[in-house]
Order: structure tokens, then C-alpha cells, then sequence
């Protein structure tokens, strides 16, 4: 037990964390939500605990808590809703893509067909006069 962990050393561990999951969340948010259930289920778990090994139990688990939770679940809430948001940026900058070059499939495919369907010259023979089909 040589490690000395100071505040420091804590706030580069929850900076890590939420910097995982905001980066985690691209691959459809589901780090996001599951850090946010991981964190639910955690909390009760603890406070149920401490509410029934001890008389006041629950009042001692929210004095613990208020000066942890104040900024670090506020951190995971908003880490995890930003990654939702970068998901869904990417997946509609993604669609928003995928659309347009259809679309633009769609165009060229159209050209084509009118380039096929102009009237094409066409020699005859011996005499040089033009046809069209």
C-alpha cells in the first residue's frame, strides 16, 4: 500500500473516465448508457447497504454522498449525454452523406439517360446526310 492517492490522482481518473465515455459512445451510445446504469445500480446497491447494516444507515450514505456525487455523477450524466449527442451527430452526418450520394446517384443516372437519348448523328452510306432516332 505505497500509493498515496491524492485529489489530484483522483481527478485525473474521473477526467480518463469521462473521456472514454464520451469517445466509447460513437459505437451507438450504448457505453454512454451503460455507464449511466452501471452508476444507478452502484448507488442503490451501496445505499441499501448502508441503510439496512446501520440505524441511520441511509442519512449517513447521502452525507457520504453529497460532497462525492455533487460533481462526479454530475460529470457522468453530462459525459454520457454528450456522447449520445456525438452519436447521433455522427449517425445523422452519416445518413446525411449516404443520402446525398444517392441522390447524386440518382442525378447521374438521370444524365445518362438524357445523354443517351439525344439526337445522335449518323452517317448514311454514301450520302452524308444526318439522321436522328
Amino acid at each position: 500500500m505505497g500509493d498515496n492517492i491524492s485529489a489530484w490522482n483522483l481527478f485525473i481518473i474521473n477526467e480518463w473516465g469521462g473521456i472514454v465515455t464520451y469517445a466509447a459512445s460513437i459505437f451507438f451510445g450504448i457505453f454512454a448508457i451503460f455507464s449511466l446504469a452501471f452508476n444507478a445500480i452502484n448507488l442503490g446497491m451501496v445505499g441499501a447497504m448502508f441503510s439496512s447494516f446501520k440505524a441511520n444507515g441511509g442519512l449517513q450514505f447521502i452525507i457520504y454522498l453529497i460532497p462525492h456525487g455533487i460533481f462526479e455523477l454530475t460529470a457522468t450524466v453530462l459525459e454520457s449525454a454528450a456522447g449520445i449527442l456525438l452519436f447521433l451527430f455522427i449517425w445523422r452526418f452519416a445518413k446525411g452523406i449516404i443520402r446525398s450520394e444517392s441522390d447524386g446517384f440518382k442525378k447521374k443516372c438521370q444524365t445518362s439517360f438524357e445523354i443517351l437519348e439525344l439526337p445522335l448523328p449518323v452517317e448514311d452510306g454514301d450520302s452524308q446526310t444526318k439522321k436522328k432516332f
